[in-house]
């Protein structure tokens, strides 16, 4: 088999999206959606097709007293799981809360990628991520903070797999789940020349308690730890991304932890280094309608 074949093995086109559709039923509340069709096409077989990915239903709220919401509810052609679900209020233009299962402020935000497939982070439980608390933002003077602490993940339960973003599994060799987890985020965004600059970095402490099973009946709570620092640059329409993540789960006799989504469970290395570099150019189209 040739390299380019090898290359190709697992190749997909996205032939058809409409997303972020959405229709104002009053001044406050937007409802939309999303329907996703891919076309996959594979070169070791004869078993391209064209398949349903995704509908989407999206409900955003906001008035002029500053009380907003968000929820996202997705159905794939195998589970159908909450995306985001969070109510909040605008204290002035610079300060908000929100409260419920809302995105984790850690690293790039809110992608560590330009690619459909997200970056290595996103499979570690670092990209995208979603969890049940409340997160406070202060943006204002090119500075922005961000604070959340999180009770759990988003349904608060380890042992269910079939979830949007990756969280830490229960299973019964690494019998875990989150329970507490305390995020902080500081960024600043400067312009020197041509070139627009965004420095950031993030860490997170996070707990895990032990739920016994019939395989671990001992065991302990444990902690967790991760750090980001990164770098944005865009010049003209070129980006460029730089961010460097370390992460440590403190667990016993052991150097692996399980996490899940999308119904699969698997395992990652307990501590482990990330380095994300991406680049990007962005082009002017003319599609008429499909982008509107």
């Amino acid at each position: 088999m040739y390299l380019w074949q090898k290359a190709a093995l697992a190749s997909s086109l996205v032939l058809f999206s409409v997303s972020s559709l959405a229709a104002k039923v009053t001044d406050e509340l937007d409802i939309g959606g999303a329907v996703r069709i891919n076309y996959g096409w594979k070169d070791y077989d004869n078993n391209a097709k064209l398949e349903f990915e995704l509908f989407r239903a999206d409900v955003n709220y906001q008035d002029k007293n500053g009380i907003f919401a968000s929820a996202q509810y997705r159905w794939y052609q195998d589970m159908d799981v909450i995306h985001h679900a969070y109510m909040g209020y605008q204290f002035d233009e610079a300060q908000s809360v929100q409260v419920g299962v809302t995105q984790v402020p850690f690293g790039f935000l809110p992608y560590a990628a330009h690619s459909f497939w997200f970056s290595a982070a996103y499979y570690l439980g670092f990209e995208d991520d979603y969890d049940a608390g409340i997160h406070y933002k202060n943006e204002q003077n090119g500075w922005r903070y961000d604070l959340a602490y999180f009770a759990n993940d988003e349904y608060g339960n380890g042992s269910r797999y079939d979830r949007y973003s990756f969280d830490v599994a229960t299973t019964d060799q690494s019998s875990y789940e989150e329970s507490g987890q305390l995020n902080a985020r500081v960024e600043r965004e400067f312009t020197t020349g041509d070139v627009t600059h965004k420095l950031g970095g993030s860490f997170q402490f996070s707990q895990l308690d032990f739920v016994a099973n019939e395989t671990n009946t001992d065991g302990e709570d444990v902690d967790s730890i991760a750090a980001a620092a990164h770098w944005q640059a865009d010049w003209k329409k070129w980006q460029l991304q730089l961010q460097y993540m370390h992460y440590d789960y403190d667990v016993e006799d052991s150097n692996r932890i399980a996490i899940s989504a999308f119904q699969y469970q698997s395992d990652i290395a307990a501590e482990a280094d990330v380095a994300i570099v991406n680049i990007a150019k962005s082009f002017d189209v003319d599609w008429g309608q499909l982008l509107n």
